[in-house]
């Protein structure tokens, strides 16, 4: 969604490095983009329309990015017995398709993907390149769409894939090229970002902050961080505390793996947030902070005002509540997800507003 910087640079050179290979086709899903990718592709790569080689779709219905959703649709409308995720800020490497094609026609019981058990070298660009048949992707309803933002949407789907007794195998590093860009970018079009209103911030313990998310829509997400190699230390106040061996899976987590949610209005003395009862976060002028007051408790909330930081907490808290489902799922060994379908929507081809697809 609105990457059509990337893709001026990469699809055009994605489509004439696979030339060798007849029956490749690029599908690019407009997801209500408001950036004029439409207009790039009808005036530049029409051509490539004409002949096959590209397929532009489109749908009017997101108000925002939803990452898993947004795969799904589009491996959907796919038509080939393989399928690729290639995010527009990725280059396939000359004779890609040849190569995806040579390797399934000798095995069949595997995927390809970018991210292996030992590429701490590689780009996080690339992690989310995965090749499989189009058949098993829809045999466990694609990716769990209940992860809408940024991070372990492929990861939990590559368990799922393994789950269901395919083995994992990397892409060759040569096809595993991308264009660099910061975190900003990954997160600017999803709900988190687009409706984003106000981060408060409370500390609580050397290794525990707890965090409000308010959006313009008038919901909250409430949630304590934790620093679990800091709360394993915590106990000698070690110098190095970072370099101390984790007993934990994971550098953070939510407390309980819980967020609450509820929602919020603006009140005069403050903040009101309603969960499962009526809470009210004071403002004090003076001190330019908001005071939660439970009995004779009194927990001082700070607005977070810079923008890498605040970036930085959206892009944390996504992760670590994708995380979780991820976690939920490998569990209950859950192989297929979105019970209720998946990939749903309402897309239009190649400019043709009139006449939908379903």
């Amino acid at each position: 969604m609105n990457r059509v910087q990337h893709l001026q640079q990469t699809l055009p050179i994605n489509i004439l490095s696979n030339q060798d290979y007849e029956n490749c086709e690029f599908v690019v899903l407009d997801y209500n983009s408001s950036d004029k990718v439409e207009e790039y592709i009808k005036e530049e790569l029409y051509d490539y329309i004409q002949n096959k080689k590209l397929v532009y779709y489109k749908t009017i219905e997101p108000s925002y990015f939803k990452r898993s959703h947004s795969r799904n649709l589009a491996f959907k409308l796919a038509k080939g017995d393989l399928v690729c995720n290639l995010d527009a800020d990725n280059y396939t490497g000359q004779g890609f398709a040849t190569y995806l094609n040579s390797i399934f026609n000798i095995h069949k019981d595997f995927f390809l993907t970018g991210m292996m058990f030992n590429n701490s070298e590689f780009s996080k660009d690339v992690l989310g390149r995965v090749c499989l048949t189009k058949n098993k992707f829809n045999e466990l309803k694609g990716y769990d769409e209940r992860m809408e933002g940024y991070g372990f949407e492929d990861i939990d789907l590559y368990s799922r894939l393994e789950l269901a007794g395919l083995k994992r195998k990397a892409i060759d590093r040569k096809y595993l090229t991308s264009i660099k860009h910061g975190n900003k970018c990954r997160i600017l079009n999803e709900f988190a970002h687009n409706f984003l209103e106000e981060v408060l911030v409370s500390y609580l313990t050397p290794h525990a902050t707890e965090f409000i998310i308010f959006y313009s829509n008038f919901c909250y997400n409430k949630f304590t961080l934790i620093d679990n190699k800091r709360n394993h230390c915590i106990e000698g106040y070690n110098e190095n505390l970072y370099s101390c061996p984790s007993i934990y899976k994971y550098d953070f987590s939510f407390k309980d793996d819980k967020v609450e949610e509820g929602t919020w209005m603006r009140s005069r003395s403050g903040i009101d947030i309603y969960s499962e009862k009526l809470e009210k976060l004071k403002y004090d002028n003076s001190h330019t902070q908001y005071i939660f007051i439970n009995g004779d408790k009194k927990q001082r909330f700070f607005e977070l005002k810079n923008s890498d930081l605040i970036d930085a907490i959206i892009m944390c808290f996504n992760q670590i509540k994708n995380r979780v489902i991820m976690d939920e799922n490998q569990l209950n060994n859950r192989i297929v997800v979105n019970e209720h379908g998946y990939g749903n929507g309402k897309v239009y081809k190649n400019f043709q507003p009139e006449s939908f697809i379903i």
